[in-house]
């Protein structure tokens, strides 16, 4: 699935100890709703450097996975991203 939308910010890389596996949720805004949504979106392991160099502002484009999961009975999603572009307005 693709996303277009202004990053907001990253938050901090989140590491797992006695697991070789970190994640970093960054969330982007929807321009386009009436009421701009904030989506929290998760970038892993190597895909966390896809994040560097975004300011507060910028327009990207993400390609992402929506990943669902059951624990304990409860349900759980991930917006998994893949692919992350910065977009040049022209």
């Amino acid at each position: 699935m693709k996303f277009k939308g202004t990053f907001i910010k990253a938050l901090e890389v989140e590491t797992f100890e006695g697991k070789d596996f970190k994640k970093q949720k960054i969330v982007l805004m929807d321009p386009s709703d009436n009421q701009p949504t904030k989506i929290v979106f998760e970038l892993h392991k190597d895909r966390i450097a896809l994040a560097e160099g975004l300011v507060e502002g910028m327009m990207v484009e993400a390609d992402f996975n929506i990943v669902g999961r059951e624990h304990n009975g409860n349900y759980y999603n991930t917006l998994k991203i893949w692919s992350l572009k910065k977009v040049i307005l022209t």
